[in-house]
């Protein structure tokens, strides 16, 4: 059995969020985070 999701990344001025959703159309992950954190090392 597989399983099939469609990722979404947006590349905002002062954020990046990614977003998943399932065959179903049902979100599988909504993350938001600043871009202060990108490259950093620190998990959100």
């Amino acid at each position: 059995m597989s399983t099939q999701f469609f990722c979404g990344v947006d590349l905002a001025k002062h954020h990046f969020s990614l977003h998943a959703v399932d065959n179903h159309g049902k979100v599988i992950l909504y993350n938001s985070f600043p871009r202060s954190c990108v490259g950093t090392g620190s998990n959100v």
